[in-house]
């Protein structure tokens, strides 16, 4: 569907929101008009409520929207700087609802997208179930899940995830993935375990594999150039991409 473009505030607009508060307004002054005055107040209280509410929902909801284009944004440069030939199989640290697996998944041919995070919220009540609603159809952020997500994407069968803590050893055997990926994970992790971390990243990745992280560039102990200095002098072949339109950068390595 065709959008309108739109080059700035339309007057249009900002004469239908005056049509809309002046009809409010009229609303108002007859409903004080027949109620009493104790009803009227109560009347006030409940219609503050009733706008408190709105403006919350549009807020988290506006929120959300942004949040996941994000995501997408950023999910769509790491698949796109990886330069896939389809039979690769992936691993991605700190997955959370698998959105940076589900992206692989669903270029990949031949190949299959792990996920590993450590971070699953317990219960099944009514509120999980309905936090669960929103986040898959929203946004989406725990291991839980992503399985659910992978399905309703049609993508399940090229994925898998498991609950692994990444900053101790990884379960995997020695050079098996051909990517390995992380979109705001690792600085996560304590920097007393970050050589480790980096070191299992080495184990398990292929000669010629890459990685591609998302991370800041600096926050708290983490540092993105001791991540750069550590893999250099592993012999990789490193760059820093900074995406376009955007504060967001990218630590690229191939293992040579």
């Amino acid at each position: 569907m065709r959008q309108n473009i739109s080059y700035g505030f339309q007057f249009s607009t900002f004469l239908i929101g005056v049509i809309i508060a002046l009809l409010i307004s009229l609303l108002i002054i007859i409903i004080f008009l027949i109620l009493s005055p104790s009803e009227f107040f109560v009347f006030i209280f409940l219609l503050i409520l009733f706008a408190i509410f709105v403006f919350e929902y549009c807020f988290i909801n506006l929120s959300i929207k942004r949040y996941k284009k994000k995501v997408d944004y950023i999910n769509k440069n790491i698949v796109k700087i990886s330069k896939l030939n389809g039979d690769e199989i992936v691993l991605d640290l700190g997955t959370g609802s698998g959105a940076t697996v589900i992206a692989f998944a669903k270029k990949l041919k031949k190949g299959k997208a792990i996920g590993l995070d450590y971070y699953i919220p317990p219960g099944d009540t009514i509120l999980r179930k309905l936090i669960n609603f929103i986040k898959i159809n929203h946004i989406g952020s725990a291991l839980n899940d992503a399985n659910e997500i992978a399905k309703f994407e049609k993508v399940d069968e090229k994925c898998q995830f498991f609950k692994e803590d990444i900053s101790k050893k990884l379960s995997f055997k020695n050079k098996k993935f051909d990517i390995i990926t992380s979109r705001g994970s690792l600085y996560c992790i304590s920097s007393k375990n970050h050589n480790n971390l980096f070191d299992e990243i080495d184990r398990v990745l292929k000669k010629e594999g890459k990685i591609i992280f998302q991370e800041p560039k600096k926050f708290f102990s983490w540092n993105m150039k001791k991540l750069e200095d550590f893999f250099q002098k592993k012999g990789y072949k490193t760059r820093i991409i900074r995406l376009p339109k955007s504060f967001h950068i990218i630590f690229y390595g191939e293992k040579i």
